[in-house]
This record gives structure tokens, sequence and C-alpha cells, in this order.
């Protein structure tokens, strides 16, 4: 510690008596003898105050009012020192009147007065001193304990406590020497003693890793404000601690020259502490560490330290008070002690800008009614709600989270869709300064994006949110991605012409549900697979695993991405069908939780039908996955997909578990939208950068890694060798329409490129690997004619006994038992990485009726439910390529797939006549007599399928490709 200067030299003895007098003095008559002490608030004791402190005396006349000077005489000796370490003064009464004093510095600076610890002696520092130990180095808050000191603190505007003076008047705290001439105490010295209003307070934080309760350290230089005086100069500064009740303590000295009351509204408490941070290892203690060495820590080495404010101020703060939380200048000006201080709690948030100016009520208006969503650094929602579990419970008055409210670990908060990067960044300007700063979109840890890139056209009204700076449920650093939708509900009755009626009672318990189950179940639902991004065997970049996080938020008001219908059902096919557009959708009641008797066991587990998480999937880009039937309600077993056919993902439709298809089990390819735009996004390659040895940066690439063991790991290429993208397993990558074969087949071609998931595992039982799917698309329009003798038994009323429909459904099965599942092709050429092996899926669309110019093949079907046939197949006719065909209905069905996909149906030949015995009829020349026959081809064989080859080869560099058949 510097040491002051010596004080001035006292002023001679004035008439035998010494200003600094000493123990066993006689007390004169016409002196004043006068011990100067402080209250210390931290020890609890009276103690003196140091030599060098500088009294002034003035003796007032009757004339003086208030504090007007002009009649008041300064004592001529002044100032006056007290020149030892006793705190004892004296000084001759010049006039007998009335007599006050005040303390002052000659030098007009504040000072500060250092308090014993460890047996020292209080002193005094200058402004300037003060400033040149701090810089020297040689002064330290955490070992020292210093408040200040104004300039002028006069007994009549400051707290001053004087007792046992017969000659005081407590009320214009003014001495009356008339009479008495002189100022003592009981026998000696009367102790004048200044009575700071010392304020208790507490900094307490969170500990960044483990979240127990601690308390800030000794180290802050606090700083306190009578606005009314000034904004610029403190009343008030102080570092003193009181360590076992953790309290700092403020004492408030009155100025001489301003009004003694303090304003609630008018108080200000505020520190700077110079990038400060307090640090755990081996008890509390601040420490100072550059910011760019803070930056370069990782995540976990970061949160073993907590961050001070750099820039505080306690206004609009809401503390800690007597167990209760109050605003600040409810409570400033409150009666505190050592065990019932003012806490503030350093991990409250505060909602800010960009430039981390926090918003203002004008602002950002608050009220019950504006509703939040806090998210720990887990990305778990903190606290939520019973009946609306996406949000959190409670409500606020003002742009201000504590505790209580943000938990002890914040990430993320959510508010009318937008969210706020809580981090380690405070606020610096606003109504609330030093508050822990949700930042709206933080660049620097968080990029974020619409929906501008979805997989399939009409689906996907949402956001994603990459949040770097998490942690995983094991602690360990991680990122996480919010996949972010919101919707609104609204009742909508049946049609007028509909005597069902949706009473208001029914809807509000509807709604109810939908809020209180619905988007928890259906979160539940996506992320039950657990899929992860992580990062590809060849990425460079960071090794950091990015977790999915879906966040379906129910809204009361506006914004939402989505209006919401609940309605009910009617009975009618064509209305009672649940939809999901980019705006408004359709759902039923009983739709908000999953099927307890429709189930499905795929990966292990039974999953329960469930509409609204199938919706939801729309919400977030997938699109329909089943065959859309021709059949209007959908019940048909199997579907007969219709001409117009509009979801792109039909080439999965076999996968009858799939939530898209089947509104089951999430697959891993409804992650890869996800997935690749974290691959794609310039914002995300920069949170996930990393540089290599020779400097150079890279991002990091990940794949969607799910199921057992991490058993499916989903990538696809942005672009195969043939420049043809591939990254959306919904649209194809060749395609070919219209395509040929032989005289008389003609399909469509679409070839898709595929990852390796749940589905891939279904393609051909026991095989795996697959790159691609190839579906054959054919279209056929079905006639069903009567015979003289029979006629189709029709039934419109259920079209599951109608013969028509289940002879459609019989075909169809029948294209499933002996084309799928069945086939593949693979490359054997060791260039081709792209497409090794690829599932054939034939997939007719089907037409009942009508007319259309578009079909392949128009199929006229005869009825006859036994033997002989009524009509012989057009394809018997040797050279017959027409498109439109006549069958028996008993015709084998394999020789009507051959024909359609141009293979040979039959086989033309000759054979002998036989007679009724069985020996060959012969003709007149003896030879046996012959007859031409048609025999039917009723397999299909992988020897069959070159043409198929073929095409996958003229795509792919003419690499050769065998077919393959289980």
């Amino acid at each position: 510690m510097i040491d002051p200067p010596a004080p001035a030299p006292a002023p001679a003895a004035v008439d035998g008596a010494s200003h600094g007098a000493v123990v066993g003095q006689e007390i004169k008559a016409g002196f004043a003898y006068l011990v100067l002490k402080f209250y210390n608030g931290a020890t609890e004791q009276e103690e003196v105050l140091p030599k060098g402190t500088q009294l002034h005396v003035y003796y007032i006349d009757d004339k003086y009012k208030s504090s007007d000077k002009r009649y008041q005489t300064a004592h001529s000796a002044n100032p006056v020192e007290i020149a030892g370490d006793d705190g004892k003064i004296s000084f001759k009464l010049e006039k007998e009147t009335k007599v006050t004093f005040e303390i002052r510095f000659k030098d007009k600076l504040q000072r500060f007065l250092q308090v014993k610890r460890g047996g020292n002696k209080a002193k005094w520092l200058t402004q300037a001193e003060l400033g040149e130990a701090v810089k020297a180095d040689s002064l330290f808050f955490t070992k020292e304990m210093l408040f200040a000191v104004p300039n002028g603190t006069r007994l009549q505007n400051s707290t001053w406590k004087i007792e046992n003076c017969a000659n005081y008047d407590a009320g214009t705290k003014l001495f009356d020497v008339s009479a008495t001439k002189q100022i003592k105490g009981d026998g000696g010295h009367l102790p004048a003693i200044l009575q700071p209003e010392w304020q208790f307070l507490q900094f307490r934080h969170h500990d960044p890793k483990d979240g127990t309760d601690q308390a800030v350290p000794q180290g802050l230089w606090l700083f306190g404000y009578n606005l009314r005086a000034s904004s610029k100069r403190p009343m008030a500064r102080s570092n003193i601690y009181l360590q076992d009740k953790n309290c700092v303590l403020l004492p408030w000295i009155r100025n001489a020259d301003k009004a003694a009351t303090r304003q609630s509204k008018k108080v200000a408490l505020r520190f700077k502490t110079s990038k400060w941070y307090t640090q755990k290892e081996g008890g509390p203690k601040i420490v100072e560490k550059k910011p760019e060495d803070v930056a370069a820590m990782t995540l976990t080495d970061r949160m073993k330290i907590f961050d001070l404010p750099p820039k505080w101020s306690a206004t609009n703060w809401l503390v800690k008070y007597d167990s209760k939380w109050e605003k600040i200048a409810d409570v400033i000006n409150k009666a505190t002690t050592k065990d019932k201080p003012i806490i503030f709690y350093l991990d409250s948030v505060t909602l800010t800008d960009t430039s981390r100016k926090s918003y203002s009520s004008s602002k950002l208006p608050w009220s019950a009614a504006v509703r939040f969503t806090v998210f720990d650094n887990k990305m778990k929602i903190f606290n939520p709600e019973p009946k609306k579990p996406y949000m959190t419970k409670g409500t606020l008055a003002s742009n201000f989270f504590t505790p209580d409210v943000a938990g002890k670990h914040a990430r993320v908060i959510s508010r009318n869709g937008k969210f706020y990067d809580v981090t380690f960044s405070r606020s610096i300007k606003g109504s609330v300064v030093g508050a822990r700063a949700g930042i709206k979109n933080d660049k620097s840890v968080h990029y974020w994006g619409t929906s501008s890139q979805r997989m399939a056209s009409g689906c996907g009204n949402f956001e994603l949110h990459y949040f770097a700076n998490c942690l995983d449920s094991a602690g360990a650093e991680a990122a996480y991605l919010l996949i972010y939708w919101s919707g609104r509900f609204r009742k909508k009755n049946p049609p007028s012409s509909s005597t069902v009626v949706y009473t208001d009672l029914e809807y509000g318990g509807d709604r109810d549900l939908y809020h209180e189950h619905g988007f928890s179940g259906c979160i539940d639902r996506w992320e039950k697979k657990k899929y992860e991004f992580r990062p590809t065997p060849s990425s460079k970049g960071k090794n950091i695993t990015v977790y999915p996080r879906f966040f379906f938020e129910g809204r009361t008001s506006s914004p939402r991405k989505c209006k919401i219908w609940i309605r009910k059902q009617t009975g009618d096919a064509d209305e009672d069908r649940a939809d999901m557009g980019l705006t408004e959708a359709n759902f039923f009641r009983q739709e908000h939780k999953a099927s307890t008797t429709d189930t499905k066991n795929a990966e292990g587990e039974s999953w329960g039908y469930y509409t609204m998480a199938h919706e939801l999937g729309h919400a977030t880009g997938q699109d329909d996955e089943y065959l859309e039937g021709i059949d209007d309600n959908g019940d048909w077993d199997p579907a007969l997909p219709e001409f117009s056919q509009s979801a792109t993902g039909c080439q999965y439709a076999f996968d009858k578990a799939s939530i898209m298809e089947g509104n089951y089990a999430p697959r891993g390819r409804h992650y890869w939208y996800f997935c690749r735009w974290l691959n794609n996004r310039s914002g995300v390659k920069a949170l996930t950068a990393k540089k290599d040895d020779a400097g150079d940066k890279h991002s990091t690439v990940f794949q969607a890694v799910g199921g057992a063991g991490d058993k499916f790991k989903y990538f696809l290429k942005k672009k195969d060798s043939k420049n043809k993208k591939t990254d959306n397993f919904y649209k194809a990558a060749y395609t070919a329409s219209n395509r040929k074969n032989g005289t008389h087949g003609k399909f469509d071609l679409r070839m898709y490129k595929v990852g390796h998931d749940e589905t891939t595992e279904l393609m051909v039982s026991g095989k795996t690997d697959f790159d691609a799917i190839l579906v054959l698309r054919v279209k056929l329009q079905f006639f069903f004619r009567d015979t003289s003798s029979e006629n189709w038994t029709k039934d419109s009323a259920d079209r599951n006994n109608d013969e028509r429909i289940n002879y459609m459904k019989k075909f169809q099965k029948e294209i499933n038992s002996k084309l799928n599942g069945k086939f593949w092709f693979e490359c054997g050429d060791a260039k081709e990485d792209d497409y090794k092996k690829v599932y054939l899926y034939v997939v007719p669309r089907y037409k009942f009726g009508g007319t259309t110019p578009h079909e392949h093949k128009l199929i006229r079907v005869h009825k006859n439910a036994a033997a002989p046939v009524a009509k012989k197949p057009s394809f018997h006719t040797k050279g017959f390529k027409k498109k439109n065909i006549d069958i028996d209905q008993q015709q084998n069905m394999v020789t009507v797939m051959r024909y359609i996909l141009g293979l040979k149906p039959c086989n033309h030949k000759e054979e002998a006549v036989l007679k009724s015995d069985g020996t060959p009829e012969l003709k007149t020349d003896g030879t046996p007599k012959k007859k031409k026959v048609v025999e039917e081809i009723t397999t299909i064989s992988k020897d069959d399928l070159g043409f198929l080859a073929d095409w996958i080869k003229s795509q792919r560099h003419d690499r050769a490709y065998t077919a393959k058949q289980v």
C-alpha cells in the first residue's frame, strides 16, 4: 500500500490548548474537545478516524436559517487536523454562540478511507493515490477494504451521533456554547461518531457447471449515486466485504451541500469490473482474464469460471429481499442487515438487440398475456407449463428474467416466434445493464433460416435454428438444431349440409387436449429414435455432435406459422381427412394422441398410428410417402394408386411403418433435410469450422446417425459423378418417361438416390447397402365387361364388396408378390461408388373406367367366374403389340405383367393332336397331326430384367449392371 503524504503541521496551540489533545489533558473552558469516530458496518464497531482527518469549524449567529452560509463564520484556525492515532482533536472556541463542524479535505478531492483489517489502523487515500496504487498493482481489492468519504460531511446534513452533551441540540444539530463556553463529553473528549447508512448487498450466481448457488467473492468496487445530485459523480464507493455473510457493504454518507433525503427512484448502484471473472479453484475468487484467452477456451473449460459484468447498474433489476422478489426501487431505501441483505442474481437475463441494448417496455412490451419458452443449455424446456408444456411456466411484468423464471442454465429464450441467445454476453446499455444478455439471433453462436430449401413443394412452413455453445446429456460440448413450427387452433364447423354440430364446448375441450398433449406427443414421436447429426468420416471440421430438437409451439395469438382448423368428423370420407398446408391445416377430434389399438411393430418397438405427428411431418417439410388410391378413403389394402398421384415420396410406399406412409415411425431420411441444411448453410459452416495443421479452414460435414449401435448412417452427396443432384431423396436423379421395351412395353422409370436407414433394410429380405431405388411406374386403365352369362358384382355402398375393385387389388397383390422385394441390380465396376446396388420397385398406377389420353395400357377384363375362358387374351395373337388388351377374369396375371413390361407373355408352338387314348392322331400321309398352341409364361426372373439393367448402364457411364434375384 502506498502511504499517503504526511499531514500538514497542526496549527499552533491556543492559550495552552493542543489541537491534538492527549489523554489526561486538562479540560478548560473556552475549548472544544472531540474524539472523531465512524461506525464500521463490517466490524459492527465504532472506530476512530485516522490522523490527517481535517475538521472545519463554523459559528452560527441567531439569524442562521437552513444552509444559508451568510450567517456563519469560519473558525480562524481552519482546518483543524487529527494529529494522533486516537482520533482526538481540540480547538479554541472563538465565539460564544452556536457551533457546527464538517469534515472537508483541502484538496477538493474525495478521499478513501482504508479501514482496518488484520489489526492495521485506518488511513486515508486520495483519489490520485488510489489511482496510482491500482496502476502499480500494489492495491488488491481482494485484500484491502476501502470506502469513499465525500469532500464535505457537515454535522447538520450528515448522520453523526452526538450523545451525553448538555449543550447539543439534536433538533438543530448545533452546539450552543453561550452558557457552557465549552464542548466536551463526560469528563473528557466528546465522541462525535460519523454513522454512514450502511447498505448490505449480496451478489450471487449459479455455478456455470453444476448450478450450485454461489456468492461473488470480494473484489467488486461498488458505486452508489444519488441522481438528484449527480449521475456522474458517485455519492458512495466501497469494496468492503463481509466474508462470513458474503455481503458487499456500501456506506452512504450525506453530502453537506445536498438534500438529506434519497428518493428511491433516484438511487443508482453501479460497478465496473474491467472484464474480471470469478473462478472456483480452491474456493471462489476473482481473477482477471484476457478476453482472447477466454474466447480460446473450450466450452467445458469456459464453464469453470463465471463472468462478472464489465458494466453493471441496478436500475430496473428485480432483487431478492426478505425471501421475496421485489423491484429494486421498492427496496433500495429499506433497512438492510448482514442477515437481511438486498440480493442481486447476476444470472438474471434481459433480452437485447444485437448491440446488447436491453429492450425497453416500449420496444418489447410485456404483460401476463406474453408467454415465452426458456431452453436450458441442453435444450430442454425449463419448468414447462403442465397444460401447455411447450412454454415455460410463469409470466413477466418487464424484460427481466430472474433465475426462478429462466433457470440456472438458460441458453435460448423464445418469445413470440423470436429467439434470443443467452451465453456469456451481458447487456451494456438500455433499460437493464449488466444482466445476462439474451441477444436476438446472436450470430456468434446461432444461425437460423426459413425452409426455403424444402424437400417437397407445398410442404413445410418452419424454421431451423442452429445453436452452438450447448451441452449434451453427459455435460460435453454439443450443438442443437431446433426445428420450429407454430400453430393456432380455430373451430371449423362441418359443411352446412351435414347434420353434425360441433359445439363450442367440444371445441374448447379438443383445443385444450391438443395444447396439453398434442404438441408434446408429436415431439416425443419425432425424437423417439434419437437421431443425431455427426461428422462424416472424411469431415475435417469441428468434431461435434448436433442434436435435433423439435419445437412445436401452440399459439393463442399472432404470430404463428399455421392456422389449424379443428373439425368434427361427419362420416364423409371426402371431408374427414386431416391435412397440412403452408398456412392452414385441418385436424379432427382425438388426433392429438397416438392410437393404442392401431399399432405396428418396427425396430423392436410398438408404434401407434399418429395422425397429428404425420401432419407435423408435413409442417417440417416431409412429403406423403403413401400411394394415393383411386379409393377416396384410403382403406383399401393394397392401395390402388391413381394416375394423378401427387406425392413425390411414393418410392417409399413399401415401408408401411414409415411415419409419412403409415403414420407410425420416423425414418433416418426424415432427418436428412435438416442435416443437408447444416451442410449447405454458410452460417453453420462458419460455426463448425476448424483449421488443419496447414492452417486451412474446413467446415464440418454432417450425416444423420441413428438406430441401435448407430446402425444407420444417412448421407447423400450434393451431386453424383454425372453432376446429377442426389441430395433430395424425394427427387429422381435419373428419369425416363414413356420408356419402351420391345414392341409393346411402355412405362416410366425414376431412379432415386437413397441413404442407409430403416427403409433400405426392408427392400430385399436379408440384403442391405442399397444405394438407390429404381421405380417402374406403369399406368393401367381398367374396364370391366359383363358377358352374356355373367355380370360383375357391383357395390357402390361398400366398395370392398365390389368384384371389380377386388380384381384390381388381386392384381396389385400379384405385383407385390412376384416383383417387389425380389430384384435388384448390381454394378461390378470398382469406379461406381454412387449406385452400386439399385432396388427395383414396380408401382402400377390405376384408373377405373372413364377416359384419359395418358394411360400406358388399357385393360378390358371380361367376366368369367370359371373355366372355360370367355375371352382369350389379346396377346395370344402372335405379333400383337397394341396398348389396349382384352383378357378373361381367369387370366394368369403374371402373363399380363409380362406383356405390360414388354416381355414375351407366351410362346407360340405346335404340338401333336392326341386321340382320346393319348396317342397321336395321324394325317393321311402318316405323319402326326399338329396344332398351333400358345404356352403362357407365368414367371418373371432376373433374366427377364436385362432391359432395366441396360437402362441403368446407359445412365451411369456405360458401366455394366447385373440383375439379381433373391
